[in-house]
């Protein structure tokens, strides 16, 4: 297994994980998606330049048969110390 940076390339291959999980890191909607990789692929080249606006999108990738089998995407700053905003889901 790796964990990397989601790319455009894996738009194809992410559908059955996304009907599955159909998540806020991996919606069920290619032009969704297609935004969240575009912000994150931004984000790791330092193209937005607040890095509070930064937003990374990671998938991983079972190496044996190339299938993406998880997501996980870090939100550089969500909520404010004055309105702090946690959640956690586990299922």
């Amino acid at each position: 297994m790796v964990l990397r940076d989601a790319t455009r390339a894996d738009l194809p291959g992410r559908a059955p994980l996304a009907a599955v999980l159909d998540t806020g890191n991996l919606p069920n909607d290619e032009s969704q998606l297609a935004r969240l990789i575009d912000t994150s692929a931004r984000s790791f080249s330092g193209r937005i330049r607040d890095p509070h606006e930064r937003e990374y999108l990671f998938v991983l990738e079972d190496l044996k048969s190339g299938k993406l089998v998880g997501t996980s995407m870090i939100i550089a700053q969500h909520g404010t110390r004055e309105a702090p905003h946690a959640f956690f889901e586990v299922s």
